[in-house]
């Protein structure tokens, strides 16, 4: 029986000395990373949008890429494009009606005003009159 304890304290005594060499290269590899500086990740997709440059005084600075630029919804320039599609696409007057057009046109402009096929039917026949001008003064200049 006193064969057992010693080998037992000898396993244990490689134990510790593995666990010592274990926790000395642990340690020394957390030091290592410690002193490493971590690189700066972007934070958002934002930071696309953005360039690096550097000014006069040597400061490192972001500028946005991005151009804005404002957009006003008109009613009147709706009205003209649903004549357009209407006359360039031979769709019948009551396509403004369905339930898919006004379905799209809510999805893509809820403010837009879809107009009745009477009225479409008469801004088709404006827009054709304002390009039968447009035409005649044309082959006058010409």
């Amino acid at each position: 029986m006193a064969e057992n304890p010693t080998t037992d304290e000898v396993v244990i005594l490689a134990d510790e000395s593995i666990n010592s060499n274990i926790a000395r290269q642990t340690h020394s590899v957390q030091t290592k990373v410690k002193k490493e500086r971590k690189k700066e990740e972007k934070r958002s997709r934002a930071w696309n949008h953005f360039g690096s440059f550097v000014d006069e005084e040597r400061s490192k600075k972001s500028k946005c890429d991005v151009v804005v630029v404002s957009w006003k919804f008109e009613q009147e320039q709706c009205r003209r494009a649903l004549c357009r599609i209407v006359t360039v696409d031979e769709l019948p007057f009551k396509f403004a009606e369905k339930k898919g057009f006004r379905n799209l046109m809510k999805v893509a402009q809820p403010h837009c005003k879809i107009p009745s096929r009477t009225t479409v039917t008469r801004n088709c026949f404006k827009l054709f009159d304002e390009e039968k001008q447009k035409l005649k003064r044309s082959f006058r200049e010409a």
